[in-house]
């Protein structure tokens, strides 16, 4: 190609054949240094196809190897030739992608969206979705709702993806209104892109609406929006909650007889669960008691009990469940002692004419919380007691939270026997339940705990502080297990204490930590009694260097002391046996 005696266009034939072979064997470096700008340019003026092959190639290798920004200036030149026009636009999305210039990967799509050539397919649609949305400047969201109708147009059949688009567009908008706290736009955009079918009133957009309507208070909106809802999902608006909701619209507006139709219509509702059954016996007294309205409105919570009590003692009214529950919500709504003595009062009036309903586990409930109230701990026990007993296992929830109430009058009383007795009741039930493990691993640390230092029993004790430890790195596990140790060291077990507290020393413990002193130093005191002289140098030695808490600061000098004597010992008998 540099033979002086061939011919400029020899030359030239010969160049663009290595050029050729070069571009076919992938060597890309030397075909770009070939073609540098004076060459490139003598080649446009003579030979503008034979240009455009060139820059194809170049433009080719410098995809390949990843010079994006010099690819570009290429394959721009050569984007509206019709022979190179589609690789060259696939290999600038290419690069506009690597190099994350959205804005040109943008403005290329809508190049070939106007041009129609090459055609765009829906991974197209997808890379200029994605595009368009990396893009924060304010037309954002315009530009997305134009690539949604170019899209929807070309492929109608692409449901899937059109409407997870639409979802992002419906939901950016309502972000952008709900930011600017503008509720009346954001009921209205919703109501206009579910009625349009935009958009489905999923949980999510009906939720956004109730939000809207509340904060505006439009409750004839929140009724409106009720009404929208029937109209694509009857069962989500006939909920507990749902009726509810449209009864307390109706009274806000009020609608009384629109709202006592919700809250009968609540009381049909299958309940789901406890709070369910509770919500649902207030409705039921609320709608029951309506000669007491005025009264529950006016707070007389007294002339209401004394009223209940005095027409059931007349006859005039029996004490159904119905009237107990709304005797026993008055009492609840006084305050201080008053409250609590109504309470055991309204459950005493109950015990003539039913014993049985106040030994259920809810009345025992009641009447413990109200005796304990009264400082009435004896007897709040008591109530208590049965409670538990009476409590299922599968009531795990309930179960815990009367061993709670127990824990507290136990603690209070120092009656450390009893509170074993109930925290083997939550061990067990904890066991059976699939709840995690570390919950009952709890209660069996706290019954070897109470068995250890107040019951004295250190055998017991040792069963269930084995339970408590499950080879973790928890303070409760390290806390049982170097508990376990001690008590093999008083049980006069020297060698299962060394065994565990060897095993507790390679689990992960601070060198900062108070039990890592102990622990060190308990098998220091282990090891100089057996007279291993040198293991006992050892954690002696590890107990001096580390950074014990104040209150440990006894132990370090207690094992440098020892450390020290044993230094010495071992020095002795090197040079006795010298």
């Amino acid at each position: 190609k540099n033979d002086p005696k061939q011919g400029g266009k020899v030359q030239q034939g010969f160049k663009s054949q290595l050029i050729i072979e070069y571009f076919e064997q992938n060597k890309c470096d030397k075909l770009i240094s070939e073609l540098n700008p004076d060459y490139m340019q003598s080649i446009k003026k003579s030979n503008t196809k034979e240009w455009e092959h060139l820059l194809y190639m170049r433009g080719s290798c410098l995809i390949e190897t990843k010079r994006w920004n010099e690819a570009r200036i290429d394959l721009r030149q050569i984007r509206d030739s019709k022979k190179y026009r589609e690789h060259s636009i696939q290999m600038l999305i290419v690069s506009h992608k690597q190099l994350e210039d959205w804005k040109r990967l943008t403005w290329e799509y809508q190049e070939v969206y106007d041009r129609k050539t090459p055609v765009l397919t829906i991974a197209d649609y997808q890379l200029w979705v994605f595009a368009a949305k990396q893009r924060k400047d304010f037309q954002r969201l315009e530009r997305l709702k134009i690539i949604y109708e170019r899209w929807k147009k070309a492929f109608p059949e692409d449901s899937q993806n059109l409407e997870q688009l639409n979802k992002y567009i419906s939901g950016f908008r309502l972000q952008e209104l709900t930011s600017q706290e503008n509720w009346k736009e954001v009921s209205a955009y919703i109501k206009k892109e579910v009625q349009s079918g935009s958009v489905s009133l999923n949980e999510q957009y009906f939720s956004q609406l109730l939000f809207a309507e509340n904060k505006l208070e439009n409750w004839s909106g929140l009724l409106g929006a009720y009404a929208l809802l029937r109209k694509h999902d009857q069962k989500r608006a006939k909920t507990l909650d749902a009726l509810i909701n449209q009864a307390k619209a109706a009274d806000k507006l009020g609608e009384k007889e629109l709202s006592l139709k919700y809250y009968r219509q609540a009381l049909k509702v299958k309940p789901l669960n406890q709070e369910d059954k509770k919500r649902q016996a207030e409705i039921k007294t609320f709608l029951a008691q309506s000669s007491f309205r005025k009264w529950i409105k006016q707070g007389e919570w007294t002339k209401i009990s004394k009223t209940i009590r005095k027409e059931v003692a007349e006859n005039k009214r029996v004490l159904n469940d119905t009237n107990f529950d709304l005797l026993l919500y008055a009492e609840n709504q006084k305050s201080g002692s008053k409250k609590y003595n109504g309470i055991l009062d309204a459950y005493a009036f109950l015990a003539t004419f039913n014993k049985k309903k106040t030994l259920t586990v809810k009345a025992q409930i009641d009447q413990g919380y109200a005796a304990a109230k009264l400082g009435g701990y004896k007897r709040a026990k008591g109530y208590y007691r049965r409670a538990l007993k009476k409590t299922p296992d599968k009531d795990v929830d309930l179960v815990l939270q009367l061993v709670g109430e127990l824990k507290r009058l136990y603690e209070r009383s120092k009656d450390y026997a009893s509170l074993v007795v109930i925290y083997k009741r939550a061990y067990s039930v904890l066991k059976k339940s699939p709840r995690p493990k570390n919950e009952s691993r709890t209660y069996a640390y706290l019954i070897g705990y109470h068995q250890s230092f107040h019951l004295k029993q250190n055998d017991k004790a040792r069963i269930w502080l084995m339970r408590s430890d499950g080879g973790g790195s928890t303070p409760q596990e390290l806390d049982a297990a170097f508990w376990v140790a001690k008590l093999d060291r008083e049980a006069n077990k020297p060698g299962m204490a060394i065994k565990r507290l060897k095993e507790l020393a390679g689990r992960k413990v601070s060198k900062n930590s108070s039990l890592y002193v102990q622990i060190h130093f308990e098998l220091g005191t282990l090891y100089h009694l057996k007279e291993k002289w040198k293991s006992a140098l050892l954690h002696y030695r590890l107990v001096a260097k580390a950074r014990a808490p104040a209150e440990l600061k006894q132990y370090q000098n207690t094992a440098k002391e020892k450390a020290k004597e044993i230094s010495s010992y071992l020095k002795s008998l090197n040079s006795s046996e010298g």
